[in-house]
Formats: structure tokens, sequence, C-alpha cells
């Protein structure tokens, strides 16, 4: 008996972690990038349309089986305007006070969005100007890490969101770093 409970306790864990090596790796519609997800994500190809330009937006989701692990869903997004002149994420790039106010508009969106507050945020270089936000739902205890990238002709997020109590940073980190970006699109010629 005393063996079976240990072999069964194994199954659980194993079934339960969220082990990089059953991931899949996911290419973007548009062959911008690729990521490890959890499985087949869900995509969503929108267009977002504002007074001064229309930005084409693709949302991919996926989930793991287990919503005890945490996180336990994970997203990545495409987002890029379909006129240049319009919205020109290269000229932008070239204030560092521009992509500032853009990351700002961003994470007050995304605080509408998910009526969250923002309890976390850090800028870094990877391979472009990116910031790192943490986001906390206090009526739901989820926690979410948002990670936003300029590209000089398109923004990459990737965000991972689960239950604050056993929120793991170090899947959050190696989800992020599955990230693999075309280097062909990557900057502007």
């Amino acid at each position: 008996m005393r063996k079976i409970t240990i072999v069964l306790l194994l199954i659980c864990l194993w079934g339960c972690s969220n082990s990089f090596d059953h991931w899949i790796t996911f290419t973007d519609a548009f062959n911008i990038g690729s990521i490890s997800m959890p499985a087949k994500p869900k995509e969503q190809i929108d267009t977002l349309k504002t007074g001064a330009f229309t930005l084409v937006s693709s949302i991919n989701t996926a989930s793991l089986n287990n919503e005890e692990t945490s996180p336990s869903t994970f997203y990545y997004n495409v987002y890029f305007p379909t006129y240049i002149k319009e919205f020109d994420l290269f000229k932008m790039k070239q204030d560092s006070a521009i992509v500032n106010r853009l990351f700002e508009y961003m994470m007050t969106e995304a605080k509408k969005i998910t009526d969250c507050e923002v309890i976390e945020k850090s800028y870094f270089n990877y391979p472009e100007p990116g910031v790192k936000i943490t986001l906390l739902n206090s009526q739901t205890n989820t926690l979410g890490v948002c990670r936003i990238l300029i590209f000089d002709n398109y923004i990459i997020a990737t965000s991972a969101v689960g239950k604050r109590d056993n929120f793991s940073n170090e899947v959050e980190n190696k989800f992020f770093n599955t990230l693999n970006v075309t280097l062909k699109t990557r900057n502007r010629k």
C-alpha cells in the first residue's frame, strides 16, 4: 500500500508540473517569432482602429490542464501598424521619452482592461527596449507578469497569469526566454 501511495504521489507531481520538455514551439501566423507554449494556442487576429492609427493584433493563448499550477495561462501577442507612416515604431525608438510614454500608455490600458494594479515594473533591453510589469487583481488574487518589447516594425508582449499564492517567477522567466524573434523581421532595413 505504501509503494502504491508513493507511486501515485509521483505521478500526480509529474502530471502537475509545467515541464517545458512537453511544450510545443509555436510560431505566429505572421512568422515574426516563436515561443514555447503548453499547448497549441488559441489564436485571435483582430484590427484595432483609433483616430490616428490602425494596429493589427495577433493574440495567442494557451493554458495548462492543471489550474492549481501557477502560472497556468500564457499569452504571446504581436501588434503591428498596418501603415507605418501613421505609427512608426522605428522613429519612435529614436527618442527614449516617446518610448517611455508608449510603455506607460500600454500599462495604463492593461490596468483598465484587466482591472488590476501595477505592483512592480522594470525596464530592460532584450534585445530591444522592453518593460516587465507585474499586475495584481486583488479581487481574484491573480498575478500576471507581462513583458513588452518594442521592435522596429512591431511590438511583442508575453504574459504569464496564475494564482498569486504559488506563482512561480522562475516558470515565467523560462517561458519568456523561449521567445525567439526572426532576425530578418526584427530590424528595419
